[in-house]
């Protein structure tokens, strides 16, 4: 599978676990049964009413999503282990204050590495423009090099574990409401105040949308005006 092991204490505890980097899984062949609907690059955003403790006030990136299901990584819940005490036995990391992300609930023994180093990314295309998936160690060493040697454009996450979901689970969440959808973006999967990152993203969400209700008000009312014109007469004499 091209994982590589690693041991690291467990987030919270003090006994050792082996933990793999791991490629995103393809889902039963996701390059070739693409959705007409897919979720691939959009933020989930936990709405108020979800109240799981797994979930609650998260923002998801998706990864992958078809007929075979999905998976994500919680962007915004930060562990205090760090990546250098993750793989300090395996090889050497310079201190960067990186820490490793929770990133689901889903194989908490994996790692999953997001970055934005597109000279390094050798997939057929991320889920994100500037958010690639690094899936092996020299991948990982590179760009933990680069933040080390002072490259400010350089970020990385390291996230343990992953959110999945079974065929047809994550739209029948979304149809109930729990929750609400955005493009992603490279400046929140990669924030530096990740505890932010819901409340501005609903921030973000509740603009767009009172944007669109007051659209559709807009039309709404031109539609109206033009119905009353024709009745009265007033619309057919204004165009002429």
């Amino acid at each position: 599978s091209g994982a590589e092991e690693y041991q690291m204490p467990p987030l919270g505890g003090t006994r050792s676990r082996a933990y793999t980097v791991s490629k995103i899984p393809n889902l039963d062949g996701f390059s070739k049964h693409i959705m007409s609907q897919s979720y691939r690059g959009q933020f989930l955003i936990a709405a108020k009413q979800l109240r799981d403790p797994n979930f609650f006030k998260t923002v998801i990136l998706m990864l992958e999503h078809n007929q075979h299901g999905a998976m994500g990584l919680v962007v915004n819940r930060p562990s205090s282990v760090t990546v250098s005490q993750v793989l300090s036995e395996h090889f050497e990391l310079p201190e960067t204050g990186e820490v490793v992300h929770m990133g689901g609930p889903v194989e908490p023994g994996n790692l999953f590495i997001l970055h934005n180093a597109d000279d390094l990314d050798f997939s057929e295309s991320p889920p994100v423009e500037g958010v690639f998936v690094g899936c092996t160690q020299d991948v990982f060493r590179s760009v933990v090099q680069a933040v080390s040697e002072g490259d400010e454009e350089a970020r990385f996450r390291v996230f343990s574990g992953c959110a999945g979901w079974s065929p047809k689970q994550l739209e029948g969440e979304i149809n109930r409401g729990d929750w609400l959808l955005l493009p992603a973006s490279p400046e929140y999967v990669f924030s530096k105040e990740p505890y932010e990152v819901w409340d501005e993203l609903m921030r973000v969400f509740q603009q767009a949308h009172q944007h669109i209700v007051r659209s559709i008000s807009n039309v709404r009312c031109i539609h109206k005006q033009i119905i009353i014109g024709r009745k009265t007469g007033r619309f057919a004499s204004a165009v002429k």
